[in-house]
């Protein structure tokens, strides 16, 4: 079942990427899912410690821009889930308005290996 989860997950995040891919030239893309959620969600959620699914889509997310990007583009490269939370709570504890898709896409700048 867990793996099924990560499949899924991993496989929604790619679709997502694709549809943003292709309209990223008309402006800011589509998202749908956590992804679409503002960073003050993300910050509450961890308070709550219920932010497991928020926590995915972030890693989903990391995992499909490395796995339809070039191969110098891997940003989960000597990262662990640990080290991307704390990067994502100290963006989105900065950046409480932009969406969580912002957050990760930050991440992605500033990590590209």
């Amino acid at each position: 079942m867990k793996a099924m989860k990560a499949v899924l997950t991993a496989w929604m995040t790619v679709t997502v990427l694709m549809a943003g891919f292709a309209v990223a030239q008309e402006g800011t893309p589509r998202m749908i899912g956590q992804g679409a959620h503002v960073c003050s969600s993300w910050t509450m959620l961890r308070v709550r410690r219920q932010s497991y699914g928020a926590e995915e889509w972030v890693l989903g997310f990391l995992s499909g821009v490395a796995y339809v990007g070039s191969p110098k583009l891997n940003p989960l490269l000597g990262e662990d889930a640990g080290s991307v939370t704390t990067w994502i709570d100290r963006y989105c504890r900065d950046h409480p308005h932009n969406r969580l898709a912002t957050a990760a896409r930050g991440f992605v700048h500033e990590h590209p290996h």
